[in-house]
């Protein structure tokens, strides 16, 4: 369904790689959610140096606070 194979999946459980942004994109789909604060944490986890990082995470956290309150509506 999502063109992701069997092996790539195992490899995200185990922590070995993480997901691209399409594939986020994609599951964020089918849950009905907006991909882009799980997308900004994941760049943020792959950020080289601690100040892109903590500005990535930020970055997520102001997306997560504006994307919470529609899932109530």
């Amino acid at each position: 369904m999502l063109g992701i194979s069997k092996t790539s999946v195992t490899h995200w459980r185990n922590g070995r790689t993480r997901p691209d942004d399409l594939a986020v994109i994609r599951m964020a789909r089918l849950m009905h959610t907006d991909p882009a604060p799980i997308v900004a944490e994941l760049h943020a986890e792959r950020a080289q140096d601690p100040e892109s990082r903590a500005l990535r995470l930020r970055i997520a956290g102001q997306l997560q606070a504006t994307v919470a309150p529609r899932c109530h509506e």
